[in-house]
Order: structure tokens, then C-alpha cells, then sequence
């Protein structure tokens, strides 16, 4: 009789261990943040049980609209961010990479806040399908003769390529990895309206490439982008490639001229055809690879 009753409670014991697994299980998948389970096979065979079952593209394309769009494009089109509509993304070449980048972000990208291991499968298999169909053509111009345009514009005196040009601006060999071609065309045409983000680093509360105005106290005016501040000093780089560092206790005016960029607009520069080729050469740029 002994025996019978330990068996049993080993039996019951074992059973509702399996039960406490799966409920952990499942509502770590459904309901859960992913990261709540920092064991990687878990996490493994959560996010793929999910794809499996719970990846709805049309679910994940809302998904995506609410949070991503605003630098991916609705289409994945790219903007502030890289376009997602290819094959092969640079840096997330499998899922469990993506959903990675998803949950801790990458660089200037923050982590996508809030979402369950099923939606973070959902904008995956979203993600994913942009690859698969055929993207509408968002840089329409000449590589070839956009790559003539940035040579006759003197961009290279601002910009540098492959380790051809001036340093002033943001560099450009991989801008095609990191920006879309709505946004290009944009930097090109409103510069201000552009600025930069995430090519290089500044004090979290300060704009990068924001343009400042100072007026130092015998009179001296000094324009350029904003490469460092602090409570008592600001660093600013101007058109010349010349940095000044100027204590704070000697300017008597110090402007932040935000909407504004010390790149020139190309928009009556340039013919709509140009524009198009320039952005169609800097949407290509993608390094080595």
C-alpha cells in the first residue's frame, strides 16, 4: 500500500511539474515578454513555435505600421531607417537575429517596447515577406550617372566615399545599408528637414549634425555643426573642416539653429532627373558587401 501511494505521489508530482512547464511555456509565448526567459533553447523553441503557429503577416504588417513605419516606410521602403524590402538583410540573416534587433535594438534603433514573443514572430514573418514580393521601385534614376552627379555637385568636399573626400558630413559608403532612398531624396531637397541620426555619437539630450550659431564676447560669430557640449564648453566643427572649442563663460550668444542644415539644397541646383540618379548612386552604396 506504501509503495502504491509513493507512486502515485510521484506521479502527481511529476504531472503537475509538466503542467507548471507548459503553463510557463505558453504564457511566455502568448502573453509573457520574451526576455522574461533568458535561457536560449527556450527562447528557441518559443519564437519557433510561434512562427509556426502564431506568425500572421497581416497581424504583423499593423504590428509594423504602428511602430517601425516612421523609419522603415509603411512598405519597408526605408526613410530614417534602412529599407526592409530585400532578400537578404545585412544585419539579421535568420529570424532569431531579427528578433533579436526587435528586442534589444541596434545602434541608433530602440528596442520595440511592449510586445509578446507571438508579435515579435508576427513582425518577423512580416518583415520577411517584404523580401519575398517585388518592391515598388522607390529609387528610379541612373546609378551610373547619379555616381557622375555626386562627382560635378562637389558633394565629395563634404562627404566621403570608400576613403575618397572631406569628413565634414556624415560618411557615405554604406548609406545605402542604413538610409532609404525617401529619405535621401529628402536630405537632398530640405536638408534641414534630414538631419542625420545615429552616424556618430553626441551627448544623449543633443541633436547630431544640429547647427549652432555663437557670438563670443569681442564680437566673433562662429557657425558649425555640434560635435560635443557640456555644462561649460561647446565643440563645433565648421564648413572649413576647423574645430573650435569655446568655454561657455566667453560667448555671449549661442543659438541652436534646429530645422536648418549647413548642407545646401540641391532642389534648384539640380534638375528632377539629377536628383533622381543621385539618389539612385547613394541608395547602391553598401560597402564592401
Amino acid at each position: 500500500m506504501k509503495a502504491k501511494s509513493g507512486r502515485l505521489l510521484k506521479a502527481l508530482l511529476l504531472l503537475f511539474l509538466v503542467a507548471m512547464l507548459a503553463g510557463v511555456f505558453l504564457y511566455g509565448m502568448v502573453v509573457g515578454h520574451y526576455e522574461m526567459f533568458p535561457y536560449y533553447y527556450l527562447k528557441n523553441a518559443q519564437f519557433s513555435f510561434g512562427k509556426v503557429f502564431m506568425a500572421d503577416v497581416g497581424e504583423g504588417k499593423r504590428l509594423f505600421e504602428a511602430q517601425c513605419s516612421r523609419c522603415h516606410g509603411t512598405d519597408g521602403s526605408g526613410g530614417e531607417g534602412p529599407s526592409l524590402n530585400r532578400r537578404n538583410l545585412k544585419n539579421a540573416t535568420t529570424d532569431e537575429d531579427l528578433r533579436r534587433i526587435l528586442t534589444a535594438g541596434l545602434g541608433s534603433m530602440p528596442k520595440v517596447m511592449q510586445t509578446t514573443v507571438q508579435e515579435q514572430a508576427q513582425i518577423v514573418a512580416y518583415v520577411r515577406s517584404l523580401g519575398k514580393s517585388s518592391p515598388k521601385a522607390t529609387a528610379t534614376g541612373d546609378p551610373k550617372r547619379g555616381k557622375d552627379v555626386y562627382a560635378n555637385a562637389g558633394c565629395g568636399s563634404c562627404h566621403i566615399i570608400a576613403g575618397v573626400g572631406t569628413g565634414f558630413g556624415p560618411e557615405l559608403s554604406e548609406i545605402g545599408t542604413i538610409r532609404g532612398a525617401p529619405y535621401l531624396r529628402t536630405a537632398l531637397v530640405d536638408p534641414g528637414a534630414a538631419l542625420p541620426v545615429g552616424t556618430f555619437t553626441v551627448n544623449d539630450k543633443y541633436i547630431e549634425y544640429l547647427p549652432v550659431r555663437v557670438v563670443t564676447q569681442s564680437g566673433t560669430e562662429v557657425r558649425g555643426i555640434r560635435l560635443s557640449e557640456d555644462t561649460f564648453s561647446i565643440q563645433l566643427l565648421d564648413v572649413a573642416n576647423q574645430l573650435h572649442s569655446l568655454r561657455k563663460s566667453d560667448l555671449r550668444e549661442i543659438e541652436e539653429q534646429a530645422g536648418k542644415s549647413l548642407m545646401p539644397s540641391y532642389k534648384d541646383e539640380l534638375t528632377a532627373p539629377q536628383i533622381e540618379d543621385l539618389v539612385a548612386f547613394l541608395a547602391n552604396l553598401r560597402g564592401k558587401n
